[in-house]
């Protein structure tokens, strides 16, 4: 009897700590949340769509903002983009995007903007500027993109996930 009483408690014991086991302590439990915040960080950080322009392809790191999500959200998309000012090459969308309008100061090569709330604006040549835009993203080889947009009047464009 006694031999009985002594397996049913080992066993009732090993019971217990394999449940306790399996559950996560307070430190793991912080750990795994930080873990995942941090991959959520990197997903939203890293936002990117591919830009072909013919048999080349461009990278473009988009803004963690509702106006970068809304565009995401429309691709795939293939338009032309025509000349402007010798610096920028625009696309007016059917539809609108949300805005977050700021005053930009200086674009830079390969910067992506919204102009308005539905022109779609790729620069291929820095300078200053009193306009606003809200920011979309940035090219990651802009100077590769100067060299072809500088070709041609429009260019024909394809943005996808």
């Amino acid at each position: 009897m006694l031999d009985m009483k002594k397996m049913i408690f080992i066993l009732m014991l090993s019971m217990t700590l394999s449940a306790c086991q399996l559950q996560d302590s307070p430190e793991q439990k912080v750990t795994n949340e930080e873990n995942q915040q941090e991959s959520s960080k990197e997903e939203e950080e890293n936002m990117e769509i591919t830009m072909s322009i013919g048999e080349q392809d461009f990278r473009i790191y988009l803004e963690n903002n509702e106006s970068a999500q809304a565009l995401l959200e429309k691709l795939p998309m293939t338009f032309t983009m025509k000349e402007l000012n010798g610096n920028e090459k625009y696309y007016n969308m059917d539809q609108q995007l949300p805005t977050n309008q700021q005053d930009i100061g200086k674009i830079e090569t390969g910067d992506v903007m919204l102009f308005g709330d539905n022109c779609l604006v790729i620069f291929y040549e820095s300078f200053s500027t009193s306009y606003r835009y809200t920011r979309l993203g940035k090219v990651e080889d802009g100077e590769r993109f100067a060299d072809i947009a500088r070709q041609g009047k429009n260019i024909e464009v394809s943005l996808s996930k």
